[in-house]
């Protein structure tokens, strides 16, 4: 039996990693860690799916990249809203 928790760590592997990556792309990882106090090796492992971010760490990345937590772990592109995507089906 799958639970809850198991279908929402699989969610957030499989979403927040790209999703970090993308918004990332061209930063300064030296200056994220700076503003953040995440080390640049701990983010590498978030962006290759090697570690799961903590609800601080999620936080302080969305703060620091000016989204949503929501944003990094929603299969939605960034921007999009839920409601919008329904209104489409």
């Amino acid at each position: 039996m799958t639970t809850l928790q198991s279908e929402a760590e699989e969610a957030i592997r499989s979403i927040f990693p790209e999703k970090l990556a993308d918004l990332l792309e061209g930063e300064n990882l030296r200056e994220v860690e700076d503003k953040t106090g995440i080390s640049r090796q701990y983010i590498t492992k978030l962006k290759n799916g090697k570690s799961l971010p903590s609800a601080v760490t999620l936080l302080a990345l969305s703060w620091y990249l000016e989204v949503s937590p929501n944003d990094l772990i929603d299969p939605a592109p960034i921007g999009v809203k839920l409601e919008a995507l329904i209104a489409e089906t």
